[in-house]
This record gives structure tokens, C-alpha cells and sequence, in this order.
């Protein structure tokens, strides 16, 4: 028996292969940038939610009872990221059974550790503004004034307190053998000055 010919195909047909090729290829191409931007999405925010500022900073919102106290407990943070200048200037949205709240942090390190130097919360219901209690991490206009040892309540001459003790120091003497003497006064000196003809007359 013998083999039938292939009938000849339409001229359409062939010519929409190598277009759905092409659609294919762009179609795989388009996933897998799609794939690559999702997973360095996914660890930035990983990153950033594990980094010691947004901790700090969202521990102390769930632990400041002024703001439980207006949005109830327990407060959790609505944002993928936070947003401002982070780490040392960033801004939380939180919310809690009662409402929402924007929450502005301030940050610093402090001797290599990441401390809150200011919180401030608006709550969205009633615009309400609240200071969150930062502890210990205090801006740097709130840092303890030097008090000098012993008290530090010596104010020296002029001061009302007690006099500070009188320091005295002694300076060592020469290598022996060497005497300098300097005159009490130098030398009188007479530089005179050149005389200066006049301009000549035209």
C-alpha cells in the first residue's frame, strides 16, 4: 500500500507557527523575570523586618500601653515595609482590635546597638497624638549633662558652690650644667629711613 501524500497546508497555518513560538518564548521569558523580582521582593522585606531597627521599633509600639489603650491588643503592622529614610527615620502603620495608627520612629546606634530615640503615634480615629515612652533610648539632646568627679558640685571662682581645689603643676627643671640667661630688655634699635626725593616739576 502505498503512502498518501500530505496534503498542502494552508499558507495561514504556516505562518502562525513561528509567531506562537515567539509568543512562547516571550511568555517564559516574562515569568521568569516575574519569578526573580518576587523572590528579591520576598528578601528585602525579609531582611528588613528581621533587621534590629523595625524589631526595636515594633516591639516598643506593641508594648506601649497608651497606644493599647486606643487601638486595643494585640497591635500588629499592616505594611509589607516601612517607609522614610529607614533605618534612622521610618514610618509604621499599625492596627489593633480598635483602630489604626501611624506610627513616626526615629532611630540611632548607641555604642553598636540600634536604640529608639523618639516615637510618635497619630491615631487615625480621632487624631489623637501620642509620645511613645522610648526608655532608654533618649535623642541626643536628651544625653546626661558631665558632672566633673567628686560631686560635681564645685563651681569655681565666681561660682556659688565650693571652690575647686587649686592645681599646681611643676614643671621639671633643666638638664644640669645649662644656664640661659635671656636680658631683661632688648637693645635700642635706630633704622632711619631714606629720604625720598620730590617728584620733579613739569
Amino acid at each position: 500500500m502505498k503512502d498518501m501524500p500530505t496534503p498542502p497546508q494552508p499558507a495561514s497555518q504556516a505562518a502562525l507557527r513561528p509567531r506562537r513560538r515567539w509568543l512562547g518564548r516571550l511568555a517564559r521569558v516574562l515569568l521568569l523575570i516575574l519569578v526573580i523580582g518576587a523572590g528579591l521582593f520576598a528578601a528585602i522585606v525579609y531582611r528588613t523586618r528581621n533587621n534590629p531597627p523595625f524589631v526595636t521599633a515594633l516591639k516598643l509600639i506593641q508594648a506601649d500601653p497608651q497606644l493599647g489603650e486606643h487601638l486595643g491588643t494585640p497591635i500588629r503592622d499592616t505594611r509589607w515595609l516601612p517607609s522614610g529614610a529607614y533605618p534612622e527615620q521610618f514610618n509604621l502603620r499599625v492596627e489593633g482590635p480598635k483602630g489604626a495608627a501611624d506610627v513616626s520612629v526615629r532611630a540611632r546606634q548607641l555604642e553598636g546597638a540600634w536604640v529608639i530615640a523618639a516615637a510618635d503615634a497619630v491615631v487615625l480615629n480621632g487624631a489623637t497624638r501620642l509620645s511613645l515612652d522610648t526608655g532608654a533610648g533618649g535623642g541626643p539632646d536628651d544625653a546626661p549633662s558631665w558632672s566633673p568627679p567628686g560631686g560635681g558640685e564645685g563651681q569655681g571662682k565666681g561660682g556659688d558652690g565650693p571652690a575647686s581645689p587649686e592645681v599646681r603643676l611643676e614643671m621639671p627643671e633643666g638638664p644640669p650644667g645649662v644656664n640661659i640667661q635671656l636680658p631683661d630688655s632688648l637693645p635700642d634699635m635706630n633704622i632711619q629711613m631714606p629720604s625720598i626725593p620730590a617728584p620733579p616739576k613739569p
